[in-house]
């Protein structure tokens, strides 16, 4: 008897062992789901793929998980565009306009894609190193610590209660108590038991001001006096301290190599948009364009609608790489 599998079943199939990669892959017109008519194929499943840059097909397509949901994903839109087309909605003149909108917008993208592939981009190498040069400001790595942090929140209590919580803390560690033990005691730190309140080697131009300013003047070895920040108060004990670094160009070249050649991609995609637009071939109908606004007062569209009218418009034009 051939073996089928009905939708429910296909949709909870989930482990790893379900879906174990076969040592060959099927060829392109073998189906992998059925019903009546309705059918999909290793080449609908290939095609869905196309979704992934090319260097993250082969990995996505080791999780069953994005298998699946692809997979669930053709076979539904096929069955209800199929009774889209039954119930004659693809016989709707705008409809009809709105498929052929979306085929060349995905025809669109693909040639952004190309050109941004296609790039003809010359070696880097003396461009990097004058970009290093000029501004050497940007590769300096900014003084570090490495902390760990007693964390006193505001729940349950006044922001006045916690800083009395966090210098009775304070206190108890400066008279000779262990650091860990104290903030066992104290900490709202949820995650404490498994990070012992340790932030690793942390930028000190990426702590809030309070905090920041607090470790500066603390040596290493020390704490902190207890310093509110935002919505709750931190003892930091600062293990050690690390001066600012300047990077060598042989540690930065491959990141500015790539931010380079990021740039002159996209000035080539950019440049193309930028030609399509200012064609002097183009002419635009303002008066015609001006009649398709409708009548509303701006002021009478409540924040949420104008939120959701941009989020709309932004998905209307190609994605540059």
């Amino acid at each position: 008897m051939k073996r089928s599998t009905r939708l429910v079943a296909l949709v909870a199939i989930v482990s790893t062992a379900a879906l174990a990669a076969p040592k060959e892959k099927p060829p392109q017109d073998t189906v992998l789901l059925e019903n009546g008519p309705a059918k999909v194929t290793v080449k609908d499943f290939d095609a869905s793929m196309t979704r992934f840059p090319e260097n993250l097909r082969q990995e996505a397509a080791a999780y069953p998980g994005v298998i699946m949901k692809n997979l669930d994903a053709i076979f539904v839109n096929r069955i209800a565009a199929q009774r889209a087309h039954e119930a004659k909605l693809d016989q709707d003149p705008l409809v009809q306009q709105r498929l052929q909108q979306i085929q060349e917008a995905y025809l669109a993208q693909k040639y952004l894609d190309h050109l941004y592939d296609q790039v003809k981009v010359p070696d880097l190498t003396l461009r990097a190193e004058e970009i290093y040069k000029s501004e050497p400001k940007r590769w300096v790595v900014p003084p570090t610590a490495a902390l760990d942090d007693i964390i006193i929140n505001f729940v349950g209590r006044t922001p006045e209660m916690a800083l009395a919580r966090g210098r009775e803390a304070e206190k108890r560690i400066r008279a000779g108590e262990d650091f860990l033990a104290v903030a066992a005691e104290y900490t709202d730190d949820k995650n404490f038991k498994k990070s012992k309140g340790d932030l690793g080697i942390s930028r000190l131009t990426d702590l809030e001001e309070p905090l920041r300013v607090a470790v500066e003047a603390t040596k290493a070895g020390d704490i902190t006096p207890a310093t509110r920040s935002g919505p709750a108060v931190h003892i930091l004990r600062v293990r050690e301290k690390y001066p600012a670094m300047q990077r060598s160009f042989a540690e930065v070249k491959s990141q500015i190599m790539a931010e380079e050649d990021e740039r002159i991609r996209r000035k080539a995609t950019d440049d193309f948009l930028m030609q399509v637009r200012n064609d002097p071939k183009n002419l635009i109908h303002v008066d015609r364009v001006e009649a398709l606004r409708t009548d509303i007062d701006f002021s009478k569209i409540d924040a949420a609608r104008a939120k959701a009218i941009e989020q709309v418009e932004g998905r209307t034009q190609p994605q540059v790489k």
